[in-house]
């Protein structure tokens, strides 16, 4: 017969933010940096992707938005990681 083992603690989710990073503060230095801000190094392709998909505040915003860009690239394993760069982009009087 084969024993169970003990277990001291409920596993965590395999979904959570395993960057541990704050995204929606670099939001606000990218606005004042206006220039393109080093948000987080070697995230993983798919992490930029979901980031590129939010819509709500302080992503956009009615003096603008920010444009999430994937920087110094590789591919190891089939995974792409890179450098994430937050850049503000004011909107023009034609997109209102």
């Amino acid at each position: 017969m084969k024993e169970g083992k003990i277990v001291n603690a409920i596993p965590a989710p395999s979904r959570v933010n395993k960057y541990k990073i704050n995204w929606d503060e670099f939001v606000d230095i990218a606005k004042l940096a206006k220039s393109p801000v080093l948000v987080g190094r070697n995230i993983r392709e798919t992490q930029v992707k979901a980031l590129r998909q939010r819509t709500r505040h302080p992503y956009v915003q009615e003096d603008g938005h920010v444009a999430i860009a994937l920087r110094n690239s590789e591919v190891e394993n089939g995974v792409r990681t890179g450098d994430v760069y937050f850049e503000w982009i004011p909107t023009t009087k034609k997109e209102q």
